[in-house]
């Protein structure tokens, strides 16, 4: 409600600029006034600085001849109650979780776990990075790439030796007997031609994901 005692005022952000080197915003109040290079004077909500195109609460300490500053953001609207999420679904954080908010990114804890929802996330460590079950942590996470390397240059020496193994089989087999001949060439039948080593690493190689990436 308007008042003749009411000292604030709601209106959005225009525009973003530096007075005296700190960052100040232009603002169009509900009611049409525009006020240049207002500051803002605490943090409200838990959004800062406001961006353009923000909704911003002003104070006139003086009244409505008083200049003016920033003391929060507009109230953002989230759920009464949210049920909780399985582990292979997305949750949204109700009234009742611990939320850190900045720009587009969030941080909230709930009873379903800590959510993490952000547009790129970053674990940038000088030391080492423990994750624990029941207090036990004592695997370690594999570097895709160099263990792909490693296993196929192995696989490949085992075909060519397989394949080398084969020629000189095919070598003896005809002073073999008949029933001998028959057994080995049931043998190859049933096993077949082995595909390419390299034609495997390349489907192995198509299975990394790309979201995820680590030293």
């Amino acid at each position: 409600m308007h008042t003749f005692s009411n000292n604030l005022r709601t209106g959005t952000v225009t525009r973003v600029v530096r007075d005296y080197n700190v960052p100040a915003y232009d603002v169009r109040l509900n009611e049409g006034h525009i006020y240049k290079s207002v500051p803002i004077s605490m943090l409200g909500g838990s959004l800062f600085p406001v961006k353009v195109g923000d909704s911003v609460l002003l104070l006139f300490p003086k009244g409505g001849f008083d200049l003016p500053y920033i003391i929060g953001n507009e109230s953002t609207e989230i759920a009464e109650k949210t049920e909780e999420a399985t582990e292979s679904a997305d949750y949204a954080p109700d009234q009742s979780d611990l939320v850190l908010r900045h720009a587009n990114q969030q941080i909230s804890l709930s009873e379903s776990g800590v959510t993490l929802d952000s547009t790129i996330t970053r674990v940038q460590l000088t030391a080492k990075l423990r994750v624990s079950q029941n207090g036990v942590s004592d695997n370690q996470v594999l570097n895709g790439q160099p263990f792909i390397d490693e296993v196929y240059s192995y696989i490949a020496d085992l075909e060519a030796q397989t394949r080398a193994l084969r020629e000189a089989i095919n070598l003896i087999i005809p002073t073999l007997t008949p029933a001998q001949q028959t057994a080995i060439n049931a043998l190859f039948t049933t096993t077949g031609i082995l595909s390419p080593s390299t034609t495997s690493k390349t489907r192995a190689e198509a299975t990394k994901n790309g979201a995820i990436s680590i030293p």
